[in-house]
């Protein structure tokens, strides 16, 4: 008896491929849609970036109002040109530009960097420095709160000559060739930091370092507000030290530091406030809170349309063709 043959039936369920047109029942374009949300990403960051250099501008005009670019130079009154001095540290003295916040005036000696104090409501300032073997050429430059310079001073021209005793005279000794001496490197502090930008209440670093002497040292550092400090170290190093001012203001922080041969250093820095925020409106970075936090909501909302997107795109690609076969 023969077999009777089967006939078998593929049905082939297959998802409708993407042809990129309009299709009837509720089938969605994917790249129509990727062009939009590509469109849209372009224009969102036009926008953003305009906005950010709109209010960088805004900013930078509201703070140049209220702390303006220094207009006149400051006038060092002493040392006078010409002094020879045998000791340090000396006395720099003159007359500067008032402004709110405070500016800040920078001396340097043959172009290295001394120290920095603060002009005061009466337009005066005031500081300690130490200079160099020989000539020294001092210049006072002055700085608003931001670091924008104004017109260098005056240029004073002052000499330094180490003092030495005269050694006793033995009855023995008798004439003979005069032998060079070695004089060991000037013991002095130094900073990469020449003022010091800090928001009250928070904590901030200042650096400096110490530079040959003979170890150990001992430092003083009064921070102008009523606190002191005392501090040790065993060798010439690089120096970080920390403080919180609780008010606003300017400041004149004074380091003095002194070897195991008694040698004496000194460095001035200064310390001014940033500006306080202006009426109750919070800011971040110079920034209004609300138009950041705006931003931040578009932004993070076109994100997860973009993610939504993508989930059901990649869902419906790994669909698989799926074969049924029927024996009939």
């Amino acid at each position: 008896m023969a077999r009777k043959k089967t006939k078998n039936t593929v049905l082939n369920l297959r998802p409708h491929s993407h042809t990129g047109k309009r299709l009837k029942h509720g089938h969605t374009s994917y790249h129509g849609l990727a062009l939009v949300l590509i469109s849209a990403g372009l224009v969102l960051s036009l926008t953003f970036s305009l906005s950010a250099k709109a209010r960088a501008a805004t900013d930078t005009a509201a703070t140049q109002a209220l702390a303006p670019q220094p207009h006149f130079a400051a006038q060092i009154s002493l040392p006078a040109v010409g002094t020879t001095y045998t000791s340090n540290p000396i006395q720099a003295v003159g007359v500067c530009e008032t402004a709110t916040p405070t500016n800040t005036i920078r001396v340097y000696s043959n172009d290295l960097f001394v120290g920095s104090t603060t002009c005061d409501e009466k337009g005066q300032f005031s500081m300690l420095m130490d200079i160099f073997d020989g000539q020294n050429r001092i210049l006072a430059r002055t700085f608003n709160f931001q670091g924008l310079e104004g017109p260098a001073s005056n240029q004073v021209v002052v000499n330094y000559t180490e003092q030495t005793l005269p050694q006793p005279k033995s009855k023995l000794q008798t004439k003979s060739p005069a032998i060079p001496v070695n004089t060991p490197p000037r013991f002095h502090l130094t900073s990469a930091i020449t003022s010091l930008l800090f928001t009250k209440g928070k904590s901030f670093d200042a650096n400096f370092t110490i530079l040959n002497g003979q170890p150990p040292y001992a430092v003083h550092i009064n921070w102008d507000d009523g606190q002191e400090e005392l501090l040790t170290f065993s060798t010439a190093q690089e120096v970080t030290i920390g403080h919180t001012y609780i008010q606003e203001g300017a400041y004149k922080i004074k380091i003095e530091a002194t070897d195991s041969q008694r040698r004496e250093a000194v460095m001035s820095l200064a310390a001014v406030s940033t500006l306080p925020n202006l009426g109750s409106t919070n800011v971040i970075g110079g920034h209004n809170l609300s138009n950041y936090s705006l931003s931040l909501i578009v932004l993070i909302s076109y994100c997860l349309i973009c993610l939504i997107v993508m989930s059901f795109w990649l869902g419906q690609r790994r669909g698989r063709v799926g074969t049924l076969r029927l024996r009939m």
